[in-house]
């Protein structure tokens, strides 16, 4: 018989959570003793459902609390957190108030966001059937705040036994009401800007100001939470870094996560309207875990394939390689489903998460209490994406750090993320790596960290404009770190590069491991021009574009190269640091070859001033590897992924034979908890016989 008891801090525990998004319509359909049990069948420890905001499941008193009209008098909450408990999990109550019945609009129109022409924003019309209109509402107007939201806020947790509430939507999308220009009048005693101008100081402080504004109501809203129920659970589903305007939304997770009692990503797959990066969710949780720890964050996996076909699902390995990124790189996976499990249309991927989910429960001991092992920090800098990449983030910014981001964990190197905040000594201490994929917009303390950092005997790898621009974007006179890299930017950024190579200066060196004999690599885009100091070796250099693009390919006998062989360097080093001259993660990214990933892989083993933990000394390119150290008992965790083969949907699993792993010398035991047996250890190294999706090695000494 399952059994629940309220516990304080509850999410601090291994958990397995999933969320019916119910449908108004359909609300005669459900019944929570039913659904509850299936969810708790599918091994959820955790349940969440609508409560309130857009409509009220619940008889609500809040004056336009708009009441779901298919309750026909049910208190469905109740119903709810009942059910919830009976089935031995807890329920978190979802409410939405980012948007709100035309009934309401007509009231209180002052309540409401407004486009720059001065309109009311409604969203997602026209739709078929007898719908009202819905309006977009403002973060900084009475409806999010005290008219309505901390209003239902106190009702729900007043009336309801709920162990927690999650916000959904809780976005800030431009706005130019009324409220708004005011606020910013007042605050910045300047007007709201019309037009995205990143060159423009007051636009780059409105971007800023709605970062602040969408923390201060996230945060009141919390602040009153715990105000009627001290120590209440709260989250959102905040988009995350792969965003590549986060302005657009107001999401600063940095910012948001002291307003919450936990952050949670959002790692949907899209495939309808163009699917992001298939290591999105890996990503999602590395960051949210890095801003986060101790504490483990959340993060929704959505199984459809986009939001324009949520009532079928994701092919199934798909479903399972996206899960299973979430837990092992940090997080803890929320499955999110459209309906209930009885109601939904296509029921092909509910096997999937209720096997997720008992594979969790069965291994929860190895989840309580471990911390991430990360020698490798990766920098996802927002002043650089937005600043620098401008109204082009894609080309300036954020397609470098995606390449860098694929060539890290398809190379299996154990790495997190970390925002512009965390370029601190105390904060670097804990690295022995630390990677710039383009980071051009760093401050003077920052940069002084950087240099320390590697004055301390820790590797820098970096790439492209990183240091050449103060915080606004502005550039400096010389490169921040030109003296570390031992190359002086000349100040040229020369780009056109169709057809060009890069030439391999000293084929020995660790930079070329597994390049295999050739003389030449691809090239493209951009590079910076930069004068090596003494002392510093050249290790690529620049083959010149042979021909124009329209002459690449015919006729052959035109292909010579006439220049092969400069001094303009695309790759140097000193001492522990490599600096990439060129755009190495945007072709990573863009062209998918293995040569650009090996160089960025490369670089990173050749700059480590001491072996990693654990190394995958054989796998097939595409399996991540990520570790976890527990105390009690002691032991190193070894998460491993194969995503081999991504970058298509993912029809079938191919498994990956023969995993090694280099493994501490002090290992004694290694047991592999999927495939459930002990593996044995030969100098040093562990072979894993087989990986299918996810793994998780178990080393102890």
């Amino acid at each position: 018989m399952p059994t629940w008891e309220p516990r304080p801090q509850w999410w601090r525990r291994p958990l397995r959570i999933s969320q019916t998004n119910l449908q108004a319509r359909d609300t005669p359909k459900y019944r929570p003793e039913v659904f509850m049990r299936q969810l708790a069948e599918m091994h959820n420890n955790v349940a969440i459902a609508n409560a309130g905001g857009i409509y009220a499941w619940y008889p609500t008193e809040v004056p336009d609390h708009h009441v779901n009209p298919y309750l026909e008098g049910r208190d469905f909450v109740r119903e709810c957190v009942d059910a919830a408990h009976a089935s031995g999990m807890y329920f978190v109550g979802r409410v939405d108030f980012s948007l709100a019945d035309d009934a309401i609009y007509a009231r209180h129109p002052d309540w409401f966001a407004r486009d720059r022409a001065g309109g009311p924003i409604i969203v997602g019309e026209p739709r078929p059937g007898p719908w009202g209109l819905l309006y977009y509402t403002c973060p900084n107007a009475p409806y999010r705040n005290e008219a309505v939201a901390f209003r239902v806020l106190r009702e729900l947790l007043s009336r309801y036994a709920l162990d927690g509430l999650f916000i959904n939507a809780a976005g800030f999308r431009p706005c130019w009401c009324g409220t708004c220009a005011r606020t910013y009048r007042r605050d910045t005693g300047t007007v709201l800007p019309l037009e995205e101008n990143w060159r423009d100081a007051s636009f780059r402080r409105w971007v800023e100001w709605r970062y602040e504004c969408l923390a201060a109501n996230f945060g009141a809203m919390y602040a009153t939470i715990q105000e009627v129920r001290p120590g209440c659970f709260w989250t959102s589903e905040f988009g995350a870094i792969t965003s590549s305007r986060p302005w657009q939304s107001g999401h600063d997770l940095f910012r948001l996560r002291e307003g919450c009692s936990v952050i949670t990503t959002g790692s949907g797959d899209p495939i309808a309207t163009g699917r992001p990066p298939v290591w999105l969710p890996a990503i999602h949780a590395k960051y949210a875990r890095a801003i986060s720890e101790p504490d483990v964050p959340w993060a929704t996996v959505h199984p459809t394939p986009g939001l324009v076909w949520r009532h079928t699902g994701l092919p199934l390995d798909e479903l399972r390689l996206w899960l299973a990124q979430v837990n092992a790189h940090g997080a803890y996976a929320w499955h999110a489903m459209t309906g209930t499990p009885d109601n939904h249309y296509d029921r092909r991927n509910q096997p999937i998460h209720a096997e997720f989910n008992a594979f969790v429960q069965e291994n929860e001991a190895y989840f309580q209490d471990a911390s991430p092992v990360t020698p490798v920090a990766l920098l996802w800098s927002r002043s650089s994406l937005e600043r620098y990449g401008g109204d082009r983030p894609e080309e300036r910014y954020q397609h470098e750090f995606f390449g860098f981001c694929e060539a890290l964990l398809g190379h299996g190197i154990p790495f997190t993320i970390i925002p512009d905040q965390f370029l601190t000594d105390d904060a670097l201490a804990a690295h022995d790596v630390l990677v710039l994929p383009n980071a051009a917009c760093i401050s003077d303390e920052a940069a002084g960290a950087v240099r320390r950092f590697a004055e301390a005997g820790k590797g820098v790898v970096a790439s492209y404009a990183t240091g050449l621009y103060d915080v606004e974007a502005q550039p400096r006179v010389e490169g921040a770190l030109d003296e570390m890299f031992g190359a002086e930017y000349t100040g040229h950024q020369i780009g056109g590069q169709v057809a060009s190579y890069g030439r391999l200066e000293k084929t020995a060196h660790a930079l070329f491991a597994g390049i295999g004999e050739t003389q030449l690599v691809p090239n493209e885009f951009s590079f910076c021009t930069v004068a090596p100091t003494e002392g510093t070796e050249v290790l690529l250099t620049l083959v010149p574009t042979f021909a124009p693009m329209g002459g690449v390919g015919a006729p052959p006998e035109r292909a010579s190269i006439p220049t092969d062989r400069t001094s303009v360097p695309l790759v140097v080093q000193r001492g522990r640091s490599i600096y990439f001259a060129n755009e190495i993660g945007k072709m990573a990214w863009r062209f998918r070859l293995p040569d650009h990933a090996r160089l960025i892989a490369n670089a990173v083993h050749a700059v480590v001033p001491r072996a990693f933990p654990v190394t995958l000394e054989r796998a097939p390119y595409g399996v991540q590897l990520s570790l976890f150290r527990q105390q009690s008992p002691e032991r190193l965790l070894c998460h491993l992924v194969n995503a081999c083969g991504a970058g298509t949907v993912r029809h079938d699993l191919v498994p990956a034979h023969n995993v090694r792993l280099r493994v501490p010398e002090e290992t004694r035991s290694a047991r592999a908890l999927a495939l459930g047996q002990e593996l044995p250890i030969q100098d040093g190294v562990v072979t894993l016989p087989v990986l299918h999706t996810w793994e998780i090695v178990a080393l102890s000494g």
